[in-house]
């Protein structure tokens, strides 16, 4: 998951992924994931979160492929 505080992007191994404007959805209710028009959105926070976790994965030590519940 990444947040600029706008906008949330959540990505998992097997899908789905989410994409919420905060402002326009609070509740994170509407999943605009695939809507052509926050392509460009989903597009940077896709690769920001690629960017960020290239340089901090730790083999061994990475949750990428467990549940997480809470």
């Amino acid at each position: 998951m990444i947040t600029d505080g706008s906008w949330v992007y959540v990505t998992r191994r097997d899908g789905p992924d989410e994409l919420y404007d905060r402002a326009a959805d609070p509740d994170e209710q509407h999943n605009l994931v695939g809507n052509p028009e926050y392509a460009s959105v989903e597009t940077w926070l896709s690769e920001a979160l690629q960017q960020w976790w290239q340089p901090h994965d730790r083999p061994g030590l990475s949750a990428w492929g467990h549940d997480v519940t809470g």
